[in-house]
């Protein structure tokens, strides 16, 4: 699927699904993000608001991945979440997380 976004851009959206995973890819033909930020987003500590955060707890609590990748050229968001259940809750994660 793609959207038309400002500045006649435009944005990719996909969602797949294999028998062990669910897929989301996010891309746009943007300016892309400076890259003392995208480094802070790997870093686990991201410079600017909340959002990328809570995606990144929320895919954490289902055991997923959050790739973000960024350039001149656009930046792209892949996010992957196994399918078969959680092996812990996310109640038990936090606390597991309280606990180290």
């Amino acid at each position: 699927m793609f959207i038309d976004i400002l500045g006649g851009k435009t944005a990719e959206l996909s969602l797949s699904r294999t028998t062990t995973s669910i897929r989301l890819v996010v891309r746009d033909e943007g300016c892309g993000m400076p890259e003392d930020v995208v480094n802070s987003i790997r870093g686990g500590v991201p410079r600017v608001g909340v959002g990328i955060a809570g995606m990144r707890e929320r895919v954490r609590q289902f055991e997923g991945t959050l790739e973000i990748t960024s350039s001149h050229a656009g930046t792209s968001l892949i996010i992957e979440v196994p399918l078969g259940g959680l092996t812990t809750t996310p109640l038990q994660q936090a606390t597991e997380q309280l606990e180290t």
